[in-house]
Order: structure tokens, then C-alpha cells, then sequence
């Protein structure tokens, strides 16, 4: 269903219409959602999707388009040009997921790193950022760099960040994505 991505996900039918999410019809788009990913000014750049069942792979389907935008960052601006603080996550339902909480979250589309694009949406936009990418491997690797366990300073998003914004780290419960967390864990995570 369009409301629930696997068990945990779950979204309720404001963020299903506001982020235009579709059921995938066929090919590489069948057992998935589909999500349009827009630009800041409203116009379509591509589309992603996400699979339904755990069995279909890969998990997500990721544009390589979207790396010159933050995933939900056009429906923030059609309420606000600029905000207090946006939340930056690496995945489009974590970002649907906190938007529908009133965080004001976006998504990356991955931890492969933040594009320079990505980055001056980002100081445009926003006074101030909380990184909060999954609490596994990839998450912690994507935020601080490849050597995050032994060292002092962060690398990775946070460092390119901060060079630029106030930025913290908004770390998840073990093993948790933003789209995991109970209304009381998100309040506790990103509240200010």
C-alpha cells in the first residue's frame, strides 16, 4: 500500500498527496513507490522509488538527477523561504516520514556524499542543520567520514557543513532511521 513502506514506515494521506507518492505500475518501477523528486522552484527533476517488499532489490532506486536537490525540500519552501533549521536525511521516506511530524526535514538520496549544489541549497535555505543520517555503518560513515570510531574531528557531511552553518548531529536510538522513531522519539531527537 502506498501508506507503509515494510512494517515500519507508515504515512498518512497529507504527505501521500503533498509529495505525490504513486504506486509503481511496471518494470523497474512494480512492488514499488514511487516518489517524484522536485527542484526548488516546483519543476520535476526525476523520480526514485522504493520497494514494497523486502524482497525486491535494490531496496531503493536512486536517481542520479537528484544529487543537484534535497529530496522535499520544494514543499518546506512553499510554507517558508527560509528556515530555522532543516534536518538533513539520507533517504526520501525518512524526510516524508519527519515532514509529517512538522520536523522540517530533507533527504540527501544517499550517503554517497553531499553534492555542492546540495550544500548551497542548504546555507540558502536554512540557519542551521542537525545531520541525522541511519544509526548503522553507512550512516555514521556518510556524517563523519571513514575514520569517525578513531578520531577527534569529524569528517565527512558534517565537516562540509560546518564550514558554512551551525550543524549537530542528531544521533538515532541503535539500529533506528528517522522513519522508525515514536512521536515522543522524534520530539527528543530533532525538538529545539
Amino acid at each position: 500500500s502506498l501508506a507503509s513502506l515494510g512494517a515500519r514506515c507508515v504515512f498518512d494521506e497529507e504527505p501521500i498527496r503533498s509529495f505525490d507518492i504513486r504506486g509503481g505500475q511496471k518494470g523497474r518501477s512494480a512492488r514499488r513507490v514511487v516518489m517524484p523528486v522536485y527542484d526548488v522552484d516546483g519543476s520535476l527533476v526525476t523520480y526514485t522509488g522504493r520497494a514494497i517488499d523486502p524482497d525486491v532489490q535494490p531496496k531503493t532506486r536512486k536517481p542520479v538527477s537528484g544529487k543537484d536537490t534535497l529530496f522535499g525540500l520544494y514543499p518546506l519552501l512553499r510554507k517558508a523561504h527560509h528556515l530555522e533549521f532543516i534536518v538533513l536525511c539520507e533517504g526520501e521516506p525518512d524526510a516524508i516520514y519527519l515532514q509529517q511530524w512538522g520536523v522540517p526535514a530533507v533527504a540527501t538520496m544517499g550517503t554517497s556524499g553531499l553534492s555542492d549544489r546540495q550544500l548551497a541549497l542548504l546555507v540558502e535555505h536554512a540557519d542551521a542543520v542537525i545531520l541525522s543520517y541511519d544509526n548503522d555503518e553507512g550512516g555514521f560513515v556518510g556524517m563523519f567520514g571513514r575514520g569517525y570510531r578513531n578520531s577527534l574531528t569529524k569528517g565527512g557531511d558534517f565537516a562540509k557543513i560546518q564550514k558554512y552553518l551551525p550543524v549537530e548531529a542528531g544521533i538515532l536510538p541503535p539500529g533506528k532511521d528517522p522513519n522508525d522513531l515514536a512521536g515522543a522519539e522524534v520530539a527528543k531527537v530533532y525538538g529545539r
